[in-house]
């Protein structure tokens, strides 16, 4: 028989409680225990993201180079690339872009990785812990906020983004943290801390701004508990701290929107709410593939509490308007989400657009469960924490990545036209390609549930040609044959970028980077990035020093290229020459070097060497982009490296 469960104090926002801290631990370790941190900044959202973070340290500017790594971002006023997506996880990773070559030059190149994660993880926490905070404030016991902990984190589909660079953990944080705030400052006896916590809602919701624009329609109805019934003065003055929290980041916002895009969302020009309302309404909550219920099925309990608050007679006025709050939060989320054109999110684990709002729902399901008896708490939890197993035994960022290796499907004329120009691609017989993650939400046999673990099971281990040839069965082949994987020979020669073995532990890339080719590099990848930018925009000078930053971590050739093209386009002949120089044999042979040593020799009026030294860049390019210009007359060559490589 369960014993009696001690009830937090009602008026105070702090809850000393040993239990919640002993949840929050649990959870903590069993995330840095969980998530593999090799393969963060595989996927162009979460590039984007973190190459802007790298941009604002390195040259104190927000523009990308478009490449493999950054697809499909905004463009800025000028015609520079830069990031679709808020500037809020962008400015959370400055301290780890700032750390990064430091750590890099001391253990190694990429080995920095984890620290991006670390965003992720403490958003996960963050979010978790406000959730517990909302349970308790809408009168749970502490064994309600401790389950709320579990069903935030660990047990549902948001505790898997802590091992990926996206943003919703943060919208998540921010979204719990506004009701939290909210709660905790109608609660407050005493004024000055009342107003205090006031101006954090404002403030939480401003960050909401920050981190994703349409969240300040989920954001804001979080904040109804400041209308409780008082004195006109007393709700006067908490609208109006609320306000002053809310201003300052909403001027940051205003700021760089206007700063990137010279337009309000104008991050989103060519996207729009394409998709059908109810198809989207049933895929979002009862189907596999995307059903929120499939993934956190304790949302059902947190509809019912939220709808049994909304109604009770007895319900106190500020827990009706918070239990009211949630629910015009979630569906404007769900309406938003399943009239987006992508409302599958594309990748990541779940719905990855109703993710954020998993606290929310987590703290009204706890306060269903807290009354039940210690099995059925213990049944909720450990559910919600197996349906969400799949992503740690398969990285989503494999998946996605692997699904878009395979062949593209034809879509018709009309289903492109309710899709972005962008995402489509026109054959010159008419036909219209479109990548498989835009199709194979809507393919049941493809549903996460089934996906994941066929590639985990897949990518378990043996030689190369044995993981290649699980691979070339995936479980969505009968329903779309067209949608075929690489085949054997492919696929084998990268076979450990493409399907490496299953790995837990965040950290251990601190110290096995340089040894694990597995690894994503993702700061050098934003070096590398940035050097690009700077010489397509042609600013050499700043392009050397990003390059020397490169060089300094890590020997590799394209960054010697990049120096080299650098020193040239600056007219300085000498300094280049000694450059080269000052190489190896091998590395001067890399194709990036070649080229640009070729180009060098152009300038100087060598023709006869330019042309050897373009032949050696021929032989060792593996994309036989460069052999046509060993063909050539040095005159007829591009004018810069970054034309004559096709970057």
């Amino acid at each position: 028989m369960a014993g009696k469960r001690k009830r937090a104090p009602a008026g105070s926002p702090r809850v000393p409680n040993r239990l919640l801290r002993i949840s929050l631990l649990v959870c903590t370790v069993t995330l840095l225990l969980t998530l593999d941190d090799r393969h963060a900044g595989r996927i162009s959202d979460e590039c984007q993201m973190v190459y802007t973070a790298v941009a604002m340290t390195e040259t104190r500017s927000l523009g990308l180079s478009l490449d493999m790594t950054v697809g499909d971002p905004a463009t800025d006023r000028r015609g520079e690339p830069v990031s679709r997506y808020g500037m809020a996880s962008s400015f959370l990773q400055l301290p780890a872009a700032l750390l990064a070559p430091g750590v890099e030059r001391r253990l190694g190149p990429g080995t920095s990785g984890p620290l991006f994660l670390l965003v992720p993880i403490l958003c996960v926490l963050a979010a978790g812990w406000a959730s517990s905070r909302v349970a308790t404030l809408l009168g749970g016991t502490l064994t309600g906020a401790s389950l709320a902990v579990f069903l935030s984190t660990i047990a549902s589909p948001l505790g898997s983004y802590g091992s990926m660079l996206f943003s919703e953990p943060l919208q998540a944080a921010c979204l719990a943290g506004v009701l939290a705030c909210s709660l905790a400052a109608v609660r407050e006896d005493d004024t000055r801390r009342s107003l205090a916590l006031a101006a954090a809602t404002g403030a939480m919701i401003g960050a909401a701004l920050l981190a994703k624009t349409v969240l300040l329609l989920f954001a804001a109805p979080l904040a109804l508990p400041l209308l409780r019934p008082a004195s006109r003065r007393t709700v006067s003055k908490r609208l109006a701290a609320g306000a002053a929290g809310f201003v300052p980041l909403a001027a940051v916002w205003l700021h760089f929107e206007l700063r990137r895009f010279g337009a309000l969302v104008g991050g989103y020009a060519e996207e729009r709410f394409s998709h059908g309302l109810l198809d989207g309404l049933v895929r979002l909550t009862v189907f596999p593939d995307c059903g929120l219920l499939f993934f956190f099925p304790v949302a059902i309990l947190a509809w019912w509490t939220i709808a049994r608050l909304v109604r009770g007679r007895e319900t106190a006025a500020g827990i009706r308007l918070a239990a009211a709050g949630a629910a015009l939060s979630f569906s404007a989320m769900l309406v938003t989400s399943a009239l987006w054109w992508c409302w599958h999110g594309a990748a990541g684990w779940g719905p990855r657009l109703l993710v954020p709002s998993v606290p929310v729902l987590a703290a009204f399901a706890a306060l269903w469960l807290e009354k039940r008896p210690g099995a059925v708490r213990a049944g909720a939890v450990a559910l919600c924490a197996l349906l969400n197993l799949p992503p740690l035994l398969a990285h989503p960022a494999l998946v996605a990545v692997f699904t878009n290796t395979c062949a593209n499907p034809t879509i018709s004329a009309r289903e492109a036209a309710a899709l972005p120009a962008s995402t489509t691609m026109q054959l010159p017989d008419g036909t219209i390609k479109i990548l498989p993650s835009f199709v194979l939400p809507y393919v049941p046999s493809a549903a996460p549930q089934v996906v994941y673990p066929w590639f985990a099971w897949a990518s378990r281990g043996g030689t190369p040609a044995e993981v290649a040839t699980r691979l070339q069965t995936p479980p969505w082949l009968r329903e779309r044959p067209a949608i075929t994987p690489p085949d054997v020979a492919t696929l084998q020669g990268d076979i450990g970028r493409v399907a490496p073995r299953f790995r837990w532990g965040w950290g251990r890339t601190l110290l096995a980077g340089p040894s694990d080719p597995v690894v994503t590099p993702v700061y050098l990848n934003a070096l590398r990035n940035q050097a690009v930018r700077l010489l397509k925009r042609s600013r050499p000078e700043e392009a050397l020093e990003v390059s020397g930053t490169l060089r300094a971590i890590t020997r590799s050739g394209d960054a010697d290229a990049f120096t080299l093209e650098s020193l040239r386009m600056s007219s300085r002949f000498e300094t280049a020459a000694d450059f080269v120089r000052s190489l190896g044999g091998a590395a001067r042979s890399w194709p990036s070097t070649a080229a640009a040593t070729a180009l060098l020799l152009r300038d100087s009026g060598r023709e006869s060497d330019a042309r050897a030294a373009m032949a050696v860049a021929a032989a060792g390019d593996r994309s036989r982009r460069l052999a046509r210009f060993a063909r050539l007359e040095p005159a007829r060559w591009p004018a810069t490296l970054m034309a004559l490589l096709g970057w």
